[in-house]
């Protein structure tokens, strides 16, 4: 049914986004300006000395003054033509089969429909509650505007259209949405392969049923006075649209490298650890040198977007010294790390292959089972932030393998909500953590390519069906923050307790993204003893 006039609800009311902090303007121009100043000014030094000055009456300060002038110069030059040829390149994801897209789809419109389990504050894992079928079963129904679940679902809907008011999406805008997120393509160009005009079209309608509101073409919202501003409502599409990068100068990528090679020396020379190679992955490994029945419980940590190890180096320290007699693995992820002197800064191993490569590297530790060799390992996954994306490739692709999975900060849950996506990429900075995340994470030249050109979010997305013992403290645990800048953390707690879990969601109302890794916190200290075993044993 359309929506009524008169009936006010979240979805139709509009977004009321928060003022900017003080805090975004002092980071704003003590911290990002005088960094991002540091290439214009090199140029205009460039400038000035060549102008003024002839060159070899320049003193020693001087002229060390002007090779790094041009050295920053000539790295805006390379930097810029990167950029310019990646914003050029169009997105290549897999394109998935019709019969596919139909189950996903429809998986995710069942998400929410029926009341797994009642959000309560016991703290009862509920062990026979597998046999429920729960929403993945649930028919999909035509919803009544003012049904709790309607409601809900155009709220979370509308995060992908900039938090518009539900009636200002249009058909077309939706048609446009759903194009992206099937077949990673604008809706004119997905429509000319056959069959993908009526999918799109299917899905449009289920989805309409989900919302209890039939969408009205953009031609009749633009002769509707309520909606003035409902041509210039566009969505989301995070792969198609203009890839956001900003330089940085060469100083800063060289004291990241510098930070990363230092991290490393120390952790050779304080826990033994090696930098390795198996195939293109490279890795940190620390073996024990005392071999013990806790050898069998290696732990593999996939870390997330930043700087690369050195971000983590309080935390990879302190399981290496919590652990001194379980082998421990950390993938580098070099196209999330801002290793811009990396040659695989912005070469990515694709899903398929990663997922092979770091099998097979558990296969030559001895810690996966292969064809001619067994395995009595019981490998233990953590991942944090973006690391949760592979940990999930991992998890489907080998989910006996992974006997115990931590997830902290996780990305893979709930994305189609479109949280992540908006948060990371699309909203307006309002404080100094904001700035600093969009301005020295997110607008990254090989971080900004790899979201915003290779993020497949249907590959990404993590189903609660697809984790080995979910509900098992001892082999599952989940650490979440309630006020986490990129992931809505009271929706993922929400996600994952409406299937039943309870203790192995550990919720930190005053959480944010990070703050579970952090020396000295609550959320570190509740991860260490998770790892060890201690959290099964309360």
């Amino acid at each position: 049914m359309t929506a009524p006039t008169n009936n006010k609800c979240p979805s139709g009311t509009p977004t009321v986004f928060p003022r900017r902090h003080l805090s975004f303007y002092a980071v704003l121009f003590c911290i990002v300006a005088p960094v991002w100043a540091v290439t214009p000014l090199s140029i205009l030094t460039v400038g000035w000395l060549v102008a003024t000055r002839p060159l070899l009456s320049l003193t020693k300060w001087e002229s060390a003054l002007f090779i790094y002038c041009i050295i920053e110069t000539l790295f805006c030059v390379y930097h810029s033509i990167i950029a310019r040829n990646l914003r050029s390149k169009p997105s290549v994801l897999p394109a998935y089969e019709l019969h596919h897209l139909r189950n996903l789809f429809t998986r995710i419109l069942q998400t929410g429909l029926a009341p797994l389990y009642p959000d309560t504050d016991d703290d009862v894992e509920d062990d026979t509650a597998g046999s429920r079928p729960g929403s993945p079963a649930e028919s999909i129904d035509k919803l009544e505007w003012d049904d709790p679940r309607a409601i809900d679902f155009r709220q979370r809907l509308r995060t992908w259209f900039h938090k518009v008011e539900w009636s200002l999406i249009s058909r077309e805008a939706m048609l446009s949405w759903l194009s992206w997120s099937c077949f990673n393509a604008p809706y004119e160009t997905a429509i000319q392969r056959p069959g993908n005009e009526l999918v799109l079209r299917e899905a449009l309608d289920m989805l309409e049923k989900r919302a209890g509101s039939k969408l009205k073409p953009s031609a009749e919202l633009a002769y509707s006075a309520s909606s003035p501003r409902s041509e210039s409502v566009t969505p989301l599409r995070l792969t198609l649209d203009p890839l956001d990068i900003t330089g940085r100068p060469a100083v800063f990528y060289a004291l990241t490298a510098f930070a990363n090679w230092v991290y490393r020396a120390y952790l050779q020379r304080k826990f033994g650890v090696i930098h390795g190679k198996f195939g293109k992955l490279e890795y940190f490994l620390r073996q024990p040198e005392v071999v013990t029945d806790e050898a069998n419980d290696p732990i593999v940590f996939m870390h997330g977007l930043g700087i690369g190890p050195a971000q983590y180096s309080m935390f990879i320290s302190q399981i290496l010294h919590e652990f001194p007699n379980r082998p421990v693995l950390v993938p580098l992820q070099p196209h999330i790390s801002q290793s811009i002197f990396h040659p695989g800064h912005l070469d990515a191993l694709g899903k398929t292959e990663l997922v092979d490569t770091i099998h097979g590297l558990l296969e030559e530790l001895g810690w996966a089972q292969s064809d001619d060799k067994p395995s009595s390992s019981r490998v233990t996954f953590i991942s944090h932030s973006n690391g949760s994306v592979p940990h999930a490739w991992m998890l489907k692709a080998y989910p006996q393998l992974l006997q115990r999975n931590c997830f902290v900060d996780p990305v893979t849950f709930c994305l189609w909500e479109g949280d992540v996506c908006y948060n990371f990429v699309y909203k307006r900075p309002v404080n100094g953590l904001d700035i600093l995340m969009r301005y020295f994470v997110g607008t990254e030249l090989g971080i900004a390519n790899h979201i915003q050109r290779q993020f497949d979010w249907s590959a990404n997305s993590l189903w609660f069906e697809e984790i080995p013992a979910a509900r098992d403290p001892k082999r599952s645990m989940f650490f979440i923050g309630g006020k986490d800048s990129i992931i809505d953390g009271e929706r993922v707690r929400r996600y994952l307790r409406s299937h039943g879990v309870r203790k192995g969601v550990q919720f930190d109302p005053e959480g944010r993204h990070g703050s579970a890794l952090v020396a000295g916190s609550e959320g570190l200290k509740g991860v260490i003893d998770w790892l060890g075993g201690l959290k099964g044993k309360n």
